[in-house]
């Protein structure tokens, strides 16, 4: 009697899927057990994705996105890694979130003029741009930061930066933004 129940127990065993034998969650040397990771949407879809599904959930439609003067080139002439991360935030920033690496940017006047950095290879990249307009975010600045003593942005930078938010407020004034 006991070994029937013994047997019949080792059938029902083999014949029960287990989350290991999955080749897709098949467990790595020195990783965590599939069975205890825990998976969120960001895993399972594309991020771009994801924002949009979030976004469309919430009922909120994406802001545009304008780039001011060379911005956009800027930004390309960054190493992909770089450039994904600071779309990532830019894409949340449409649909009116805030990314956790966005910061305001000091000597602007509160978090209207946010900036994003990602570092990649030793060197720091940036993008800065503003939430000031309700219809429109604006990508004002973009740049790698060569100076290696501290964290604060150059002057010159700031100096394009400034100007580039009179230029798009002035666009936005005249309604071509």
């Amino acid at each position: 009697m006991v070994q029937a129940r013994v047997n019949k127990q080792k059938k029902f065993n083999s014949q029960k899927k287990s989350v290991r034998s999955s080749p897709r969650l098949r467990r790595k040397s020195g990783s965590t057990p599939a069975r205890d990771r825990e998976y969120t949407p960001i895993d399972i879809m594309p991020v771009g994705a994801y924002i949009q599904l979030v976004g469309r959930l919430l009922g909120k439609p994406p802001k545009q996105l304008a780039w001011i003067r060379s911005s956009k080139r800027d930004l390309r002439a960054f190493p992909e890694t770089a450039q994904k991360h600071i779309g990532f935030a830019l894409k949340s920033a449409q649909f009116g979130e805030k990314h956790p690496d966005a910061k305001p940017l000091k000597g602007f006047g509160g978090a209207s003029v946010l900036e994003i950095g990602e570092d990649y290879g030793g060197d720091t990249y940036r993008a800065v741009y503003t939430l000031r307009f309700r219809e429109v975010v604006c990508v004002l600045h973009a740049f790698q930061k060569k100076s290696r003593s501290g964290s604060a942005t150059p002057r010159h930078h700031i100096d394009l930066i400034k100007e580039r938010l009179r230029y798009a407020k002035e666009l936005h004034d005249r309604k071509l933004l």
